[in-house]
């Protein structure tokens, strides 16, 4: 009897255990189902009757549940509120509430779990030509079949206002605004000669993007006739490079993108370490400019090379370089510097902006001396003079003459500050070691220094 009541246990036990199995399986199988939403829907402000707006809307489609969403359709529709229904609309030439548009159905055959879709390029969709001019609604409809079972089956709608007007031309909006254009380049912006660029240009415009133009250093590489364009190339080149798009829609208004800016290495191999700096910091158009820049590598530096205004100005076997030019016009120069390491890596520095600060002149003047303890150390001493009134602005710098007499011409009226330095490692100084001075048009003198 003990051995029956055990075998009854065991029987019920393990009827318990399958049936708890087969619940949990039924619940994660109910569990499991994908999720359709339009995560991005842009849509013209405005569109004539006839018009096909291809090109001018982005859509976006994303799967956001746990299953694959197999076979079903996406319809654009054209409706007098935003109470789109969820079902398969009926095209027709002629305008009707909800009606699909001509081209405005589009299929999917599969979207997995997180994946999303672009049809932007998938989908047409022209204006009845008999729709009366008012205010309409652009409506997106995901799954308009009910083909997927969803986890949820209130969120497959999304519209956007429209206002349509006539097809006379006394009725036609004037499109004055332009497009955005948008630049984006695939991975990392370091490459190595041989490497393949992959470039993304794309535009969004309130009407129709008609063409994208890519651009890569100032060269037209490739014109597309569709809202993104896409242009590959292997890189030959090394250095630094630039690429941009212009957008243009169908009344001829362009826009151009930010521009990026990307490195072709020759080779994988490591270049060197690179440190640069000027002098002055804060040139004027009165200044020449000390270029001056350093390379450090475990093998060895084989050379360093210093542009200006994308022109070679030196290049130095060793492992420091220096160039002195100028003085430049007031405005903006770039600056940049390439160093080579004896293993054959490459390092190309980045572009520099310089701004050349633009000199007033004036009427006013500053002069003085040094009284010096020693013979002739006055020679080692230089006097910067800073301003007008920004004491960060570098103006000009001399050295005292043979007599330690300094002066300063043809200065605009303002506060000026005075530094006195040297670059030997003597054991004199001076005192004091700066003065303010503010000039009203005059002469100034006997602003004297004492080196002790």
């Amino acid at each position: 009897m003990e051995k029956i009541s055990q075998i009854m246990l065991l029987i019920i036990f393990s009827l318990s255990i399958s049936s708890a199995l087969i619940l949990s399986s039924q619940v994660t199988a109910n569990a499991a189902k994908p999720d359709l939403i339009i995560s991005h829907f842009s849509a013209p402000d405005s569109a004539r009757a006839g018009q096909d707006i291809h090109g001018a809307f982005r859509l976006i489609v994303k799967n956001r549940g746990t299953a694959t969403a197999k076979n079903f359709s996406i319809d654009l529709v054209l409706s007098k509120d935003q109470n789109v229904p969820v079902h398969l609309a009926t095209y027709s030439a002629n305008f009707k509430d909800d009606v699909l548009l001509r081209g405005g159905r589009s299929h999917i055959d599969e979207l997995r779990p997180g994946q999303s879709a672009d049809v932007s390029d998938k989908l047409s969709g022209t204006i009845p030509s008999d729709t009366p001019s008012g205010s309409y609604w652009l409506g997106i409809v995901v799954d308009s079949a009910g083909k997927v079972d969803e986890a949820k089956e209130n969120n497959n709608t999304s519209v956007r206002r429209i206002r349509i007007t006539g097809k006379k031309p006394e009725l036609e909006l004037s499109d004055t605004e332009s497009p955005k254009a948008y630049i984006e380049v695939e991975g990392i912006l370091v490459f190595t000669v041989g490497d393949k660029i992959k470039i993304r240009a794309s535009a969004e415009d309130n009407v129709k993007v008609a063409k994208i133009y890519v651009y890569v250093d100032g060269r037209l590489v490739k014109t597309c006739k569709a809202w993104q364009c896409w242009y590959s190339q292997a890189l030959t080149q090394a250095g630094p490079h630039k690429c941009w798009s212009v957008a243009e829609d169908t009344s001829g208004n362009r826009a151009q993108s930010k521009t990026l800016e990307f490195m072709v290495h020759p080779t994988a191999k490591p270049g060197p370490a690179l440190t640069t700096k000027i002098q002055p910091y804060h040139p004027t158009s009165q200044d020449k400019i000390r270029f001056t820049a350093e390379a450090r590598h475990s093998s060895g530096v084989e050379s360093v090379t210093i542009f200006v205004n994308n022109r070679t100005v030196k290049t130095c076997s060793r492992d420091r370089c220096e160039y002195v030019g100028g003085p430049y016009n007031a405005g903006k120069i770039v600056w940049r510097v390439s160093a080579k390491s004896r293993d054959g890596g490459v390092t190309y520095g980045y572009d520099k902006m310089i701004e050349i600060a633009s000199l007033e002149t004036g009427t006013c003047s500053i002069t003085g001396k040094v009284y010096e303890s020693g013979v002739g150390s006055a020679q080692v001493f230089f006097v910067a003079l800073y301003g007008p009134n920004d004491f960060t602005l570098h103006r000009e710098t001399k050295h005292f003459d043979q007599t330690g007499r300094y002066s300063f011409i043809g200065l605009p009226n303002g506060r000026y500050k005075l530094v006195v330095d040297t670059r030997a490692d003597i054991f004199i100084g001076p005192h004091p070691s700066s003065r303010i001075v503010e000039c009203r048009g005059g002469a100034i003198t006997n602003k004297d220094f004492e080196l002790r």
